[in-house]
């Protein structure tokens, strides 16, 4: 079984399902061979998840925007006066069946008043000051419990929570934490969910490489309740229309959100910044296209960390697949951090733009 929980949880969730469709794949171990293993694989996932059940319903929600190194957001590749690219970070509501129940799950909950205690943006608080920072380089649009009250959801009624990855996140506030050193315990913000993170990402964060330690809330993990914690070591299937795929490179277990709409498959990660990442020869932004051409390159990586480069296209393309084409020929990807036209970057406004995903009425389940 590839979904298990860590102690001191009893039980596992039997409703989780392991994905066996891209285990092929794992055991190559050439990099351009596993490339193509894994496209083809991903085309097949793509017909069988695409013919599947639907999801009931989404909803996006825009949290923060906020500045993010030009260098990193397009591997070097676009061009532009500007050091940073602005982004828009967005949290993703799904609803969805799960055998006979329903169940609500909700992708990157960012704390984005915890994020301000990562390394790079601690730093970044510190050249330009608070104000600029937060009210020219950043712009907040609402938390995520002001999102869910919109739509009548209670945090009461969240099933399930994942992230991307674990990137400027502190879970203490949504996960809870334990009573120690005479600190009283912490409640958890959504008292029901069940947190699924792959375990690579978890175990990589007991002990950071310097190269990670930039983007990591200190302490993020520290006495957090690990009694709803779920940890899966490969690709799992939540329920009708939702899947949860391993796509290490960003992170060592950095994961992607794969939704079977009406409107076609999508996935949502930050492997990419824009959809202009997945379909680089289309893209308009200076720099992008000339750069994919003279290099023979399909996805350009949001690559603020190097340590995988190699495993990050492979995962980007298997992401592309999986999603497919939408109707205007580009792919259905939703970055969770999207690229965003602003005055703060120029030459760097989008090419193509998912902004929301939004479908389906949102049943009540009265908790």
């Amino acid at each position: 079984m590839l979904v298990t929980l860590d102690e001191p949880t009893k039980t596992i969730d039997k409703k989780i399902l392991p994905i066996t469709d891209f285990l092929p794949a794992s055991k190559i171990t050439l990099t351009g061979a596993k490339l193509e293993a894994v496209r083809h694989l991903a085309q097949d996932f793509h017909k069988k998840f695409s013919a599947g059940p639907k999801v009931l319903a989404v909803r996006t929600f825009d949290l923060i925007s906020f500045p993010y190194p030009t260098k990193f957001g397009f591997w070097g590749a676009a061009l532009s006066p500007a050091p940073y690219v602005v982004m828009t970070n967005r949290s993703l509501f799904v609803q969805f069946r799960q055998g006979e129940k329903i169940k609500n799950l909700l992708m990157n909950p960012s704390d984005f008043e915890a994020s301000k205690a990562v390394p790079f943006y601690a730093k970044q608080i510190k050249r330009y000051g608070t104000f600029i920072s937060e009210n020219i380089l950043s712009k907040k649009v609402a938390n995520v419990e002001e999102h869910l009250k919109a739509i009548g959801v209670k945090p009461s009624e969240i099933d399930y929570i994942s992230f991307d990855h674990l990137h400027v996140q502190d879970l203490r506030r949504l996960m809870g934490t334990i009573a120690k050193n005479n600190q009283p315990p912490r409640q958890a913000l959504f008292p029901n969910a069940h947190f699924i993170f792959h375990r690579a990402e978890v175990e990589s964060m007991k002990q950071l490489h310097p190269v990670q330690i930039p983007w990591y809330v200190p302490d993020a993990l520290k006495d957090v309740c690990t009694d709803k914690q779920i940890l899966i070591d490969d690709d799992v299937m939540l329920g009708d229309g939702v899947a949860l795929l391993h796509t290490p490179g960003h992170t060592p277990g950095n994961i992607s959100l794969a939704i079977n709409t009406p409107n076609g498959v999508f996935v949502t990660s930050e492997n990419g910044i824009s959809i202009d990442s997945y379909c680089p020869l289309e893209s308009k932004i200076h720099g992008i296209r000339r750069h994919a051409k003279e290099w023979g390159l399909e996805v350009i990586l949001n690559a603020n960390t190097a340590e995988y480069t190699a495993e990050q296209y492979i995962s980007m393309v298997k992401e592309k697949v999986v999603a497919g084409m939408g109707k205007k020929g580009i792919p259905n990807f939703f970055p969770s951090s999207e690229l965003t036209a602003s005055w703060l970057a120029p030459w760097l406004k989008p090419t193509f733009s998912c902004q929301k995903v939004e479908f389906g009425q949102i049943n009540s389940l009265d908790i």
